[in-house]
């Protein structure tokens, strides 16, 4: 038997693939099957910083750094030499159990794209609009307005569907600068103004 992955010497059993496959990533590592308290520790050693790998994340992000470069002039690597890099890798890092099983866990977790890491639910309602403000001090800012909130007057909202720029008072700037609205590049002020 040749040295270096092949997916027959994954002994991950197809519900336990399954599951993981369809899981949401929470960032422990033991959370990868093949991986236990050894493999853990032997990924956070490392002599720099960069090198160390602590959470699920990281890892995913080492494999795909090494998607690429290619050959020449191509930009990847094929994925049979994909996963034979990631595997290399770590029998580099001193992974010696579970090798395939982990590669085959990563590659194929991969290929969902990463089910659950983003929601751009999570940030913004759909029925949320900016408003764009500025003081008379210079602070621009973009404040949200919703319909389900309180955030802003009706008169508000309106001035925001209408793309409408509205003074704020110094207190608002004060809160602008605190973090209350998001305060704008200048080059945005500028285009606002």
């Amino acid at each position: 038997m040749s040295e270096g992955y092949d997916p027959r010497r994954s002994k991950v059993s197809d519900d336990k693939m399954e599951a993981w496959r369809s899981a949401q990533i929470t960032g422990d590592l033991t959370e990868v099957p093949g991986i236990g308290p050894a493999a853990v520790k032997k990924l956070k050693e490392a002599d720099e910083g960069a090198d160390q790998i602590t959470n699920t994340y990281q890892l995913f992000g080492k494999f795909l750094m090494l998607k690429g470069p290619g050959h020449d002039d191509e930009i990847q690597v094929e994925p049979v030499e994909h996963t034979q890099k990631f595997w290399q890798w770590l029998a580099n890092r001193g992974i010696s159990s579970h090798r395939s099983a982990i590669v085959r866990c990563v590659a194929e977790k991969s290929a969902t794209f990463f089910n659950g890491i983003y929601d751009a639910n999570d940030y913004e309602d759909d029925e949320d609009e900016k408003l764009l403000c500025y003081s008379s001090t210079g602070t621009v800012g973009v404040s949200m307005i919703s319909d389900e909130s309180d955030h802003g007057s009706d008169e508000d909202a309106a001035a925001a569907r209408l793309g409408g720029i509205q003074q704020l008072s110094d207190e608002d700037a004060a809160a602008a600068r605190l973090g209350g609205i998001q305060q704008l590049s200048d080059e945005d002020a500028a285009a606002a103004r």
